[in-house]
């Protein structure tokens, strides 16, 4: 497992140094409110996905207590996705926090949000808690995906190898 970098032939990944407006609007496409990813952004290590020169994925991962990191954001450009270009981001983001002393990794998406679904159960992520109506009760508009409304808020769970069933390791 390569520590600092994750090379495909086409994409790197990379610590992002600093939020341009690339990485913003990244951002954007999985968070749609400005004000909710600046209540995580600065306590968030970004890891930013580029081909040649331009950034076409982000993840951000932050830790919410001690062993427990959760990935914040993770989005890939319209244009990009469909390339494993979002699993190679949320499998960096689970090494790191592997390197940063993280057990489980937890993740939040919308009920619509069907292929960050199947995306994170490829990834080893299980379902853990359903925080029913909470995207109408933190989200100025609705939020639609693929004509359904974005209405309750699914995390889901990846417990290290080796931490599985509370076993240590």
């Amino acid at each position: 497992m390569c520590l600092n970098v994750l090379s495909t032939p086409a994409a790197t990944i990379a610590p992002c140094s600093s939020i341009g407006v690339a990485e913003a609007c990244l951002l954007l496409l999985a968070d749609p409110e400005w004000d909710q990813i600046a209540r995580y952004l600065n306590d968030s290590h970004c890891l930013v996905m580029k081909e040649g020169n331009e950034s076409v994925g982000i993840v951000a991962i932050m830790a919410v207590q001690p062993g427990v990191m959760e990935l914040m954001n993770v989005a890939v450009r319209p244009d990009c996705q469909g390339r494993g270009y979002g699993r190679q981001l949320v499998t960096a983001a689970q090494a790191y926090a592997q390197r940063q002393g993280a057990v489980s990794v937890e993740v939040g998406t919308g009920d619509s949000s069907l292929g960050a679904l199947a995306l994170y159960q490829r990834c080893g992520f299980t379902i853990k808690a359903i925080d029913k109506d909470y995207f109408l009760r933190h989200y100025s508009a609705p939020i639609y995906e693929e004509n359904r409304q974005c209405r309750s808020r699914i995390t889901l769970s990846w417990v290290a190898r080796g931490y599985q069933h509370g076993l240590g390791r």
